[in-house]
């Protein structure tokens, strides 16, 4: 098959929908399809990667680039001849859309307890676009399928563009099992430990988003701020964002020295072999790639009924899933029950078992037999 991928940044320096791409494309051309990347950015790419298109993104105003990221895609399209065109970026027309930033609509409705703010989300330019964009995308006869990452997902699209659950499919993400897997714990524990000056009795959690505040931190820190004194405990945060707002947080509950900022990290794989347990209380996530990976590296993992990836979470067994990340009372119990070393080391094995199945190449298996869906679709209608 003749593939065309969409995708504003393709890059495997990155985490989330970039890497996704990346992932998504090298499987591709490993069962000898034809992948062309359509995208505005490149880097890090796999060898003997796609073949890539350019494309244009205005500078200016963030609805501008939005919109023109749409018709420059539209127009590059335009100049060849594909049998699927997948989309992992808000554009349309497409064959597939693949739902990585779940439902914008949702989410503006969930970011702001203000009901004021929560209003005046709705009459940004930057705000307006999106939307437009997304209801366009879940447009009859602007897409053959969807593809969600979780059942949350699907669910939301459901239920905000009526769309017919029948032409949408939840497929779990994969997970690269030769960079994330039990393994890492013993290459990397001690030395990355060390470099923080991590005692070996300290417990640490690990904390990986690019955004902190949609991802939880503060309910985070709050929790830990919860713990007996008589707890070690240490908080290890990966990832790009402004510190500052969150260290003088940390500073009032009086766990600043228990909370180390690591910044961005291209080898995340090091900081879950440091780790012992992973926490994730997002407000939303449509399915938080970091808990697959740290299921993959054997870490139990707490995370919120808000990410599409508690889906995998087994409560108690590999894991615990809160209901709210506001419920700091909750989201403390289930810190503490997994400093207790002996249920952490239970459900560590639990958690690498859980996921095992979840690797990259069944994963685009699935996403080949919704291709083999439209293209018997399509041939039906020429016929």
């Amino acid at each position: 098959m003749k593939i065309a991928l969409i995708q504003k940044k393709f890059s495997s320096h990155k985490g989330g929908a970039e890497q996704y791409a990346v992932n998504l494309a090298g499987a591709l051309m490993r069962q000898g399809h034809e992948v062309t990347v359509f995208a505005n950015q490149w880097n890090g790419a796999i060898a003997h990667g796609p073949k890539f298109q350019y494309v244009p993104i205005i500078k200016g105003p963030s609805f501008l680039q939005t919109i023109s990221f749409v018709r420059n895609t539209q127009k590059a399209l335009s100049k060849g001849n594909y049998d699927i065109v997948h989309s992992l970026a808000r554009v349309f027309p497409q064959d597939v859309y693949r739902m990585s930033d779940g439902i914008y609509r949702y989410w503006l409705m969930v970011k702001e307890e203000n009901r004021l703010k929560r209003l005046m989300n709705f009459f940004s330019l930057r705000h307006l676009a999106i939307l437009w964009v997304e209801k366009q995308i879940f447009a009859k006869g602007n897409y053959h399928r969807i593809i969600a990452n979780s059942q949350l997902c699907k669910g939301h699209a459901v239920q905000y563009y009526h769309v017919d659950p029948a032409q949408v499919t939840a497929i779990h993400n994969g997970v690269d099992f030769d960079r994330f897997n039990p393994r890492v714990r013993f290459v990397h524990r001690e030395k990355l430990r060390k470099s923080y000056n991590i005692a070996k009795r300290d417990v640490v959690i690990l904390f990986v988003a690019m955004n902190f505040r949609r991802k939880g931190l503060i309910p985070l820190l709050k929790a830990i701020g919860n713990l007996p004194d008589s707890y070690r405990v240490k908080l290890l945060v990966v990832g790009k964002g402004k510190t500052e707002h969150f260290t003088k947080i940390a500073l009032k509950l009086g766990i600043a020295r228990d909370v180390i900022f690591a910044g961005p990290a291209s080898k995340t794989e090091e900081y879950y072999g440091a780790a012992d347990f992973f926490v994730l209380p997002t407000y939303y996530d449509p399915f938080a790639n970091v808990c697959l990976e740290a299921l993959a590296c054997g870490l139990p993992v707490v995370t919120t009924r808000a990410n599409g990836a508690s889906e995998l979470i087994e409560h108690g067994k590999n894991g615990f899933v809160v209901n709210k990340p506001d419920d700091i009372k909750e989201l403390s119990e289930a810190i503490i029950k997994l400093i207790n070393p002996k249920l952490r080391n239970s459900m560590a094995e639990n958690a690498f078992e859980s996921v095992k199945h979840l690797t990259i190449e069944k994963h685009v298996r699935k996403v080949c037999r919704v291709y083999d869906e439209i293209l018997r679709e399509k041939r039906a209608k020429q016929d």
